[in-house]
């Protein structure tokens, strides 16, 4: 005990000293604390306008300002498939008044923004008239004025609103387009509908029919009688980059410009581009005993298309003679032609048609009118031959 007495006399103005520091080192921060949070600069702001360091009672003259300015520069856009229209800084109205007595200082504050409602319908009215036919029972108005206002209210600047963000569920499921593929053999049309009642094309690829039914039990006839039924509905629309062989000679179900021919083995397929970030669908069903129709689901289109198959060149008919010495004048319907020297018996016995090389278009108009033509393919469809019997006898021969 005597020992920590003497120990605590020679070291007590070191403690003293120790304590001393601390004291002030507290002291210190504590002055610097309240200094710093009575200097603390207001962080009060309003969609995009700082009002730190301003007199509340400056608050309205400057927004006032700034919100003018704002507008001025403005840019928003509706946009559908490549298709835009402006709205206009003045179909929006800042409420200046609501916007300061709404104002929380040292916080994000938005601009109280309105769309009267004479200005959502000019809004409307735009949207409508990027379509060729009206489609704003598909939009849901509500959503996009509120997201309009919510941006306004955070004096964003420039903005793109894509459309089929507002759509409602049904948009995504219009019907678009229909056609049919005839004169199909009923067990083909059973076969290809038991299996398949549905073909999905997905959003900005390139479809492969081979790809896509690879795994369906399908011979190479039902695989190209799908694909020019796909190809009817197809041409009427934005897709392009169809590639795809023909027959040399049509089959009965198929038709000038669709003539699609499928092969597994030497990987004759049929492809195209959707070069929309949409997916469509293409649906199957039967038609009739020996037709199969094929109807085109997805959203709506921004342009109208027409196709028109137009024949650039003839491909003339040759005619094939068969040798047939038993034909002479009295044959059924066998023409005599006679020169000096030889008389022939000919005998039409398969009637030839025409070839030809067929260029498909396509003209795109937009809902002002304008139109564009765009080539999509060349078909070439060989002649197919006269077929003649034929006997030639000599002058004064047998």
């Amino acid at each position: 005990m005597k020992n920590f007495v003497n120990y605590f006399k020679r070291n007590i103005y070191f403690m003293i000293s120790i304590i001393t520091v601390f004291l002030s080192i507290v002291f210190a921060i504590t002055i610097f604390l309240v200094y710093d949070l009575s200097n603390q600069e207001n962080e009060t702001t309003v969609g995009s306008v700082f009002l730190g360091g301003i007199d509340e009672s400056q608050y309205k003259q400057v927004l006032n300002s700034e919100i003018n300015d704002y507008l001025d520069d403005l840019n928003f856009d509706i946009e559908y498939q490549g298709v835009h229209v402006n709205l206009e800084s003045s179909l929006f109205s800042p409420n200046i008044d609501e916007t300061v007595n709404g104002i929380i200082q040292d916080s994000q504050n938005k601009v109280v923004f309105i769309i009267e409602t004479s200005h959502q319908g000019e809004i409307l009215n735009l949207i409508d008239s990027m379509f060729t036919q009206n489609i704003l029972s598909l939009i849901d108005s509500e959503k996009l004025f509120n997201d309009l206002i919510a941006d306004l209210g955070d004096m964003v600047l420039i903005k793109d609103y894509p459309l089929e963000d507002y759509f409602v569920e049904s948009a995504f499921d219009q019907s678009l387009y229909f056609d049919t593929i005839s004169g199909v053999d009923v067990d083909a049309v059973t076969k290809i509908l038991n299996q398949l009642n549905a073909i999905i094309i997905k959003p900005q690829s390139r479809f492969s029919l081979l790809e896509e039914l690879k795994d369906y039990d399908l011979t190479n006839e039902e695989l190209s009688i799908i694909a020019s039924g796909m190809l009817k509905v197809l041409t009427n629309t934005h897709m392009n980059g169809f590639v795809f062989h023909t027959y040399p000679e049509m089959p009965a179900w198929a038709t000038t410009g669709y003539n699609v021919r499928v092969l597994k083995v030497n990987a004759y397929d049929f492809t195209f581009y959707n070069s929309n970030h949409f997916e469509y669908r293409i649906e199957l069903g039967q038609s009739s005993a020996n037709a199969i129709g094929f109807s085109l689901k997805g959203v709506p289109q921004v342009y109208d298309y027409e196709v028109n198959i137009t024949k650039q060149a003839t491909v003339p008919i040759e005619n094939i003679y068969i040798d047939n010495d038993t034909l002479n004048a009295s044959t059924p319907d066998v023409v005599e032609i006679t020169t000096d020297t030889e008389t022939r018996y000919e005998l039409l016995i398969e009637t030839g048609v025409e070839g030809g090389v067929y260029t498909v278009y396509r003209t795109v108009t937009d809902a002002q009118g304008h139109s564009i033509i765009q080539k999509l393919y060349d078909i070439y469809l060989p002649s197919l031959p006269n077929i003649y019997e034929l006997n030639i006898v000599e002058i004064g021969g047998a």
